[in-house]
């Protein structure tokens, strides 16, 4: 659901992450093969800039996500992927970027911090997300879940299709 422009801002707020954090390793699975940014206009340049930084690492589209939270501090995703919910029910701590704002007031949006829809909002989450204690990520998922019918016996990509559904049931009546 996210559009070409949306990968090529997503990558743009990669680039400000790593040239504010110069500490920080970031591991990027694509939803696709990573060479196609270089095929498209709008993310050429970000894609071979990113592919040159030594903290930046291209993993292989088909990788196990699981396998990726479990060494990750924070998981970053576009709007609305289910790797977001897939790592707050792994309690790690996450959020997605709209970056195009086209989903705005998206049952996401119900959640303080979980939505960023500007790059500015995006860059106070980040830094919110990063700093938070474990303590306190525990905490602010348990509403979280809680309200998305999230439990042990359900899957986050089920909870994630249900509200995408219902979300566009309800344009497709307005």
């Amino acid at each position: 659901s996210n559009n070409i422009e949306a990968h090529a801002k997503f990558l743009y707020f990669i680039i400000e992450i790593l040239n504010k954090y110069s500490d920080i390793k970031i591991m990027f699975k694509p939803k696709n093969d990573f060479e196609e940014y270089f095929s498209k206009t709008l993310t050429r340049e970000p894609a071979k800039f990113l592919s040159d930084n030594k903290n930046f690492n291209i993993l292989k589209k088909d990788q196990i996500s699981t396998s990726i939270y479990s060494i990750s501090d924070l998981i970053v995703s576009m709007s609305f992927t289910s790797t977001g919910v897939e790592a707050m029910k792994m309690g790690k701590k996450s959020f997605y970027v709209d970056l195009l704002n086209n989903f705005k007031n998206s049952y996401f949006d119900c959640f303080e911090n979980l939505v960023s829809h500007s790059n500015e909002s995006a860059l106070k989450n980040f830094e919110f997300w990063k700093n938070l204690n474990s303590e306190n990520v525990t905490k602010k998922y348990e509403k979280i879940l809680n309200d998305m019918g999230i439990n042990n016996k359900n899957e986050p990509t089920e909870i994630v299709r249900k509200e995408i559904n219902k979300a566009n049931k309800i344009q497709i009546n307005v």
